[in-house]
């Protein structure tokens, strides 16, 4: 084996270890209640929240920027504005769950308020926008109680609409960001290739030249990316890895299926590949730390359930 080919077989093994080692982690990790889910991710929307107003504040006195412009790039290791809001999003549903979980309405109401509003308006991401948007739906479709449900549902969904309207007009100052072309380019690359195996692992596709005559290399899909890669077969083991898990923890009702489930809606929208990024990547926040989380705590549970079926 050459070299080349070793450094390439570490790369891709190097990513597993780390997900493995993640796992058995986090199944050490107590039993979280509603409670105590609600209280960590406060935390970590607060931490967020502080972490765009010093990055405003610092782009303010050293920088151009001004409100109402995109604050891009952050400084820091989550230095991306699209895998920050999508971040920002996975925190806020997972807080929302454990408010429905705890009929605390109120805070949900004012989560999703503050959260929404200053992330589109700071970070100006539309891939936030989906993820949000289709998370928060069927979380609370899911979530309220059949008995609660149209009491509390259709007013929750209002303010949901409310919140929306302020934060909407932030996204469409921006221009084309031309992924319906980039996607249908890499789709035709792809059948070129062959149709159910795709062009290759770690093939590099060539940039796609924009009428305007910018040159885009970005497939804004982890999905797109992977349906290239691998084709049919490719993309449909990545769906298989997310969505088996991810449909396992929302019906068994676990925090970190509310936070995969806007990672993956985002990474639709953005991402280029989960093994071809340097470790940690800012995208594991969105996909493989919670899948990680949810993989452990479904083990865990079938583990537990076993357990005292046999001392019964």
């Amino acid at each position: 084996m050459r070299s080349g080919d070793l450094d390439t077989a570490q790369d891709i093994l190097k990513p597993f270890v780390f997900f493995l080692l993640l796992v058995l982690g986090a199944m050490k990790l107590p039993t979280t209640q509603p409670a105590s889910v609600k209280r960590a991710a406060l935390f970590f929307i607060v931490a967020l929240l502080v972490y765009l107003l010093a990055n405003a504040v610092y782009q303010g006195m050293t920088q151009d920027w001004r409100p109402g412009m995109r604050l891009d790039p952050l400084f820091g290791r989550l230095y991306n504005v699209i895998y920050c809001s999508a971040v920002m999003v996975s925190a806020l549903v997972v807080y929302s769950w454990a408010c429905l979980k705890t009929r605390d309405y109120r805070s949900l109401i004012m989560a999703n308020a503050v959260v929404i509003i200053s992330a589109f308006w700071l970070l100006q991401s539309r891939t936030a926008l989906p993820a949000w948007a289709g998370s928060m739906a069927i979380l609370l479709i899911s979530t309220i109680p059949s008995t609660e449900r149209r009491r509390v549902l259709p007013w929750l969904l209002l303010s949901m609409l409310a919140i929306a309207s302020l934060a909407f007009p932030a996204l469409f100052e921006r221009g084309n960001s031309y992924r319906l072309e980039i996607w249908a380019d890499y789709l035709t690359s792809m059948r070129e290739c062959g149709t159910f195996f795709g062009c290759g692992w770690g093939v590099t596709h060539p940039s796609f030249t924009t009428k305007e005559g910018f040159d885009i290399t970005h497939p804004h899909s982890i999905y797109v990316q992977h349906l290239f890669w691998g084709g049919i077969t490719g993309l449909a083991l990545l769906l298989l890895t997310l969505l088996l898990p991810l449909i396992a923890g929302i019906r068994r009702g676990h925090f970190a299926a509310w936070a995969l489930l806007p990672g993956c809606v985002a990474l639709a929208f953005d991402g280029k590949g989960f093994l071809m990024t340097s470790l940690p990547a800012q995208q594991w926040l969105l996909v493989i730390v919670p899948l990680a989380l949810l993989i452990a705590g479904l083990a865990g549970k079938t583990m537990a359930s076993t357990t005292f079926g046999e001392d019964g």
